[in-house]
């Protein structure tokens, strides 16, 4: 789910297929759909296309939880587009926001079995959906005055300052 995509990854992929939860529990089922499509393409059973939207949007990673509105509203929405335009795959890549990188935004792929048309579809269908959610996905931060002001007052303690970068999302141990 956090993997920038990119224009090089897209051109150099047969197949790419992301997480559908965050944290990331659904390892097993992932790499079994991406060794299915493998498979089903070195059999000659499919011929995968890949079509992909980069979407101009980074967004706080505690937002990015598959068990709570927002992303899993948009991954509910993920999976009924795949069985409404029956297209093998779709994956929304929310992306790391701490990254310093080129192309860093949200991505939608989609792949389908020799069909363009249907995979720019199905991405641009549920990347529609995403940038409409955008403001969602903002987080109100406590202002550092605030915060100061806070501890100051405290009677006892202990006292725990954390943000959202400092967590095993954030790449924290």
């Amino acid at each position: 789910m956090h993997a920038n995509i990119t224009e090089r990854k897209i051109s150099e992929s047969s197949i790419i297929v992301g997480y559908k939860t965050e944290p990331h529990i659904d390892m097993y089922d992932t790499g079994y759909r991406a060794a299915e499509l493998t498979l089903q393409t070195d059999r000659g059973l499919i011929s995968p296309v890949i079509k992909w939207v980069k979407i101009p949007m980074i967004t706080p990673a505690e937002k990015h939880d598959h068990r709570f509105h927002h992303m899993k509203t948009l991954l509910e929405y993920a999976k009924k587009t795949i069985q409404e335009l029956a297209v093998l795959e779709l994956s929304i890549f929310p992306v790391q926001p701490w990254l310093d990188v080129e192309e860093l935004g949200w991505s939608v792929v989609a792949i389908s079995d020799n069909d363009q048309a249907l995979a720019a579809e199905a991405a641009k269908r549920v990347a529609s959906t995403c940038w409409e959610m955008r403001r969602e996905f903002i987080v109100e931060k406590t202002p550092m005055s605030e915060v100061v002001e806070t501890i100051r007052k405290a009677s006892e303690g202990p006292i725990v300052v954390s943000d959202g970068d400092d967590t095993t999302t954030g790449g924290a141990p």
